[in-house]
């Protein structure tokens, strides 16, 4: 009987060991989801950081690109090195006669107004004391005050040797290529000696000379 009894004994503390088993490895495994649900807020709250840098940074790059952006200017003139030269976006007139060296003794500042801002392709021409320069042939004249006499036969003809893309392009039968063209040709054969020497450019006939002999000039 005694057997017995220690038997069943050692049978209900096998029970209770392996009960107790179960309810640790159930607590263990309880315990482990948590932390895995914590480490996915955590990693959500990271990727949201990220995301504001990555808007940060984008709006930097931007600014930066706005900051370096630059215009080229064909200083021509009374300066001490004519030239084409490349200045910041918003840069004067004043900035781009200081970059070709700065104004000879003869040259006419104030028939300049030197506090114009530049355009990409613009040209600036500085002229000398007692040189009359139409408005619509150097822009860089703009809103300057000038005499009130007579204004030149030609004030309102466009000067071939010196007009830009746009100036060009507003003569009748000129647009962007043919104007390209005319800057293009002058560019690499000097300027134009009589308004006839136009027609040398490709695609510029008789028909289209007589179009716009009467508004150029040079």
């Amino acid at each position: 009987m005694n057997f017995k009894k220690m038997q069943g004994f050692l049978i209900m503390i096998l029970v209770m060991i392996a009960v107790a088993g179960c309810i640790i490895f159930y607590i263990r495994s309880d315990s482990g989801d948590v932390t895995v649900i914590q480490a996915g807020e955590s990693d959500k709250g990271n990727v949201e950081v990220t995301d504001e840098n990555v808007v940060s940074a984008s709006k930097d790059k931007t600014q930066g690109e706005l900051e370096t952006k630059t215009v080229f200017v064909h200083v021509a003139g009374q300066v001490k090195n004519p030239g084409v030269y490349e200045l910041q976006f918003g840069a004067r007139v004043i900035d781009a006669v200081n970059m070709a060296g700065g104004p000879l003794d003869e040259a006419d500042l104030d028939s300049l107004n030197l506090a114009k801002k530049l355009n990409d392709e613009e040209k600036v021409y500085v002229p000398k004391k007692g040189e009359s320069i139409p408005v619509s042939n150097n822009p860089a004249t703009a809103t300057a005050n000038f005499s009130t006499s007579p204004a030149p036969a030609n004030l309102h003809k466009i000067n071939i040797n010196t007009a830009g893309l746009e100036e060009l392009k507003s003569l009748p039968g000129i647009g962007d290529v043919l104007a390209e063209r005319i800057i293009e040709y002058r560019n690499a054969n000097g300027p134009f000696k009589k308004i006839e020497d136009i027609m040398n450019v490709e695609k510029i006939g008789p028909k289209t000379f007589e179009n716009i002999k009467d508004k150029i000039t040079i």
